[in-house]
């Protein structure tokens, strides 16, 4: 699924030579596919023909309204999920530094992990404390790591980052290096108020989560009309172009076959988001050292992601296996 979102990451523009690629003649298509419009396509649009397939394919002519039950995460449900909220929050915020990852790629890799650690793994997508505690984690860690590179290298780690270092540039505030010593008390100012917008953020969450819970009572007949129409101005909104209407419909109906196959989607998405940096990343990499590939092991920091990412395959894997493993008692 990572490769299929690679290989859709490769349609438009070659980075380095500028050709054209599986446009089929398409002048929109040059841009490739934009990430909103495939985004609402495969979660959104998928969503709505799954469950039109399963209503078309069901006994039930009335969905059931699932009853409203009080709210009893606790804090000794927060401590349970405590080394979930870590990891999650360790991988946004190192993900987070990586210039123009953005909050979706760890958010997904949060969820995936925690997933494969959970002991009730079927319970997630059904409203699984680990699984939303996972992505808002890494959600809102995200920001903190992302002001690591646009504070201390003047490089914006997402498009949030960018308009503040537009902002800092309009005050004659320089990011990069020299930004802490010249600057100590803005930089001081910003971490405090990164700090003290937590409370307002918990406060407002509270208040309008009661006034929100209430939209899992909306029939499915009301819902999936506003939520195709609200899909369509959204990709049609991206750059006005209808093309990315379509994409995101295509990109419906690709998510609807692989949920109904069993395959996952955010890997896909991963794919997609990281294909056009690694590609343009890898060929120029390729240029500089003439074609040979050694010059991905001369670093010893890339060494160091080489090692760390064989063994996070084997680990996966074993755990897998284990996992997978027959229980046997004795008799």
């Amino acid at each position: 699924m990572a490769l299929l979102g690679i290989f859709a990451g490769i349609i438009g523009l070659d980075p380095i030579e500028g050709t054209p690629r599986f446009t089929f003649g398409s002048f929109a298509m040059e841009n490739g596919l934009q990430l909103i419009p495939v985004l609402v396509g495969l979660f959104a649009m998928s969503e709505v023909f799954l469950q039109l397939f399963k209503s078309k394919h069901s006994d039930a002519q009335k969905a059931e309204i699932p009853e409203l039950l009080p709210s009893k995460l606790g804090f000794v449900d927060m401590w349970r999920m405590r080394v979930t909220l870590l990891w999650s929050s360790l991988i946004g915020t190192f993900v987070g530094i990586l210039p123009g990852i953005g909050s979706t790629v760890p958010a997904f890799m949060s969820y995936s992990l925690a997933r494969s650690r959970s002991r009730k793994p079927e319970t997630f997508g059904h409203g699984a404390d680990e699984g939303v505690a996972a992505q808002e984690a890494a959600n809102n860690a995200v920001t903190g790591g992302a002001l690591i590179p646009t504070l201390a290298l003047g490089i914006p780690g997402d498009a949030v980052t960018a308009v503040i270092l537009g902002a800092f540039m309009l005050q004659g505030l320089a990011p990069g290096p020299f930004l802490f010593r010249d600057y100590g008390v803005e930089v001081y100012a910003i971490f405090e108020a990164l700090i003290l917008s937590s409370i307002p953020t918990i406060l407002f969450g509270l208040l309008l989560f009661k006034v929100a819970v209430h939209v899992i009572r909306i029939q499915p007949r009301h819902l999936f009309p506003t939520v195709i129409i609200l899909a369509l101005l959204g990709a049609f909104s991206v750059n006005n172009s209808l093309t990315d209407v379509w994409v995101m419909l295509g990109a419906g109906f690709v998510g609807f076959l692989l949920r109904r196959s069993g395959f996952p989607l955010p890997p896909l998405l991963i794919g997609l988001i990281l294909g056009k940096p690694l590609e343009q990343s890898l060929r120029q990499a390729l240029l500089t050292s003439n074609g040979s590939v050694g010059i991905f092991f001369h670093s010893s920091i890339a060494m160091t992601f080489i090692v760390i990412t064989i063994l996070c395959v084997v680990a996966s894997i074993a755990y897998d296996l284990v996992k997978r493993r027959p229980k046997t008692g004795s008799k």
